[in-house]
């Protein structure tokens, strides 16, 4: 019998949990082991399975496994501490920011000593 259609069903993360998106779509999480370490408190055995991808368990965990860490006061400490610590590192001017100022309106990538604007 031919598919007809397709449907992916994810959990739905609670909404005191809405900054593990934030977090899970951003590689600063793979290299900080504070954030990687929130994701394996989920769930240890799926965080090894998905390869530390946090996209991919937030994409496969079970929601009682999402509730639980949603009524657990120390994760969600965890997580605000490590929101924080995220955010002040997003919102803080780098050295190349404070040496190379560029204007207000000039938005640029650099690729491969290609400028794309």
């Amino acid at each position: 019998m031919p598919t007809i259609r397709r449907f992916v069903v994810v959990p739905a993360v609670p909404e005191q949990l809405q900054g593990l998106n934030e977090l899970a779509f951003n590689l600063w999480t793979l290299w900080n082991y504070d954030a990687s370490g929130l994701f394996s408190r989920l769930d240890p055995e799926l965080w090894e399975a998905t390869n530390h991808n946090p996209v991919r368990l937030l994409s496969l965990i079970s929601q009682d496994k999402l509730a639980a860490a949603a009524a657990d006061e120390g994760f969600i400490a965890h997580m605000n501490r490590i929101l924080a610590d995220f955010r002040h590192y997003m919102n803080t001017p780098t050295w190349f920011m404070q040496a190379h100022p560029l204007s207000k309106n000039e938005n640029r990538v650099f690729l491969r000593g290609v400028r794309v604007t």
